[in-house]
């Protein structure tokens, strides 16, 4: 595998042992989790969130993120999750559901989402 990884100009990363997730999703997921949280709980507005986080992390927000990977994709996740009976789950897939499938919000890809790319 590191040989292929090599090959198509990508930097190995080694595992101690196999992951669910594995590295990237392992963070990722509680990451995006906790955005919601905050936007589902009626804390802060999603653009508030990411503003915080640019500013403080120097890296993209939980909600741009959210747009780029696309709530659908998103939501097939949290959609996993509930059937495995994570608690939350239910509550943000329905959530993404409502207020962003139901009105065509995809993220990136069809150019809105928590943002308007247009």
């Amino acid at each position: 595998m590191e040989t292929f990884t090599t090959e198509v100009g990508l930097d190995p990363v080694r595992l101690h042992r196999e992951h669910p997730g594995y590295l990237l999703n392992s963070v990722l997921v509680p990451f995006i989790r906790s955005g919601l949280n905050l936007v589902a709980k009626d804390v802060a507005e999603p653009a508030s969130i990411d503003k915080v986080w640019e500013t403080v992390m120097g890296s993209e927000g939980p909600f741009h993120t959210i747009d780029i990977i696309g709530l659908r994709t998103i939501y097939a996740v949290l959609s996993a999750e509930a059937q495995q009976e994570i608690p939350g789950s239910k509550e943000l897939a329905h959530y993404i559901s409502k207020n962003y499938l139901a009105k065509n919000r995809l993220g990136v890809e069809n150019g809105k989402g928590f943002y308007d790319y247009s």
